[in-house]
């Protein structure tokens, strides 16, 4: 490990240092090896959770349109529906 990185002392609380210990064997990594790779894991995760739902956010505001849209167009057809029969009827 270079000496330009960051060192960190972390108390554990009792039986996580076994856990951290069994994940990296089989794992086949070093034990801080294991806990970068699960703080970059997680990290990642919370990254993704926030796009996830800046996505979802815009997905409901488009689906909130569409269905102002909706019920606009719903009102027109309403509105010309007599119209239109009339029209209809005249040309029958």
């Amino acid at each position: 490990m270079s000496r330009s990185q960051d060192k960190f002392v972390v108390r554990l609380p009792d039986g996580m240092r076994e856990r951290i210990s069994d994940e990296a064997r089989s794992a086949r990594r070093s034990m801080n090896m294991e806990i970068v790779h699960r703080l970059n894991h997680s990290i990642e995760a919370e990254e993704k959770i926030r796009r996830l739902e800046a996505a979802l956010d815009d997905a409901q505001d488009a689906n909130r349109s569409l269905r102002e849209e909706n019920r606009e167009l719903a009102k027109r057809f309403a509105t010309s529906l007599p119209y239109m029969m009339q029209a209809q009827g005249a040309s029958a």
